[in-house]
């Protein structure tokens, strides 16, 4: 299973700025689930617990957070041509 361009774009650009980031869990419809990857490896699905992590990037269908330590610090809107933001700006 590959990680979606948009959301290899959005760790690149994470990773640019200075964060250290090698987690992501991207949201399997009806979300009780999450499709896990490491170091840009599908591990496999995992629960909400991976809610719980830290510096982790976490994708629904239209959204993307980077939570680095305990703090929302990065926004990407998905879909279109994606929207990057710090998300102290929202």
């Amino acid at each position: 299973m590959e990680i979606p361009d948009d959301v290899r774009r959005f760790v690149e650009e994470a990773k640019r700025r200075g964060y250290n980031v090698n987690k992501i869990a991207i949201a399997k419809v009806p979300f009780q689930r999450y499709y896990y990857y490491e170091d840009g490896e599908y591990i496999g699905e995992v629960g909400e617990e991976i809610a719980l992590e830290t510096n982790i990037v976490m994708c629904h269908d239209d959204l993307c957070i980077l939570f680095y330590g305990d703090e929302p610090v990065l926004v990407m809107v998905r879909g279109g041509k994606p929207q990057i933001r710090d998300a102290k700006e929202l």
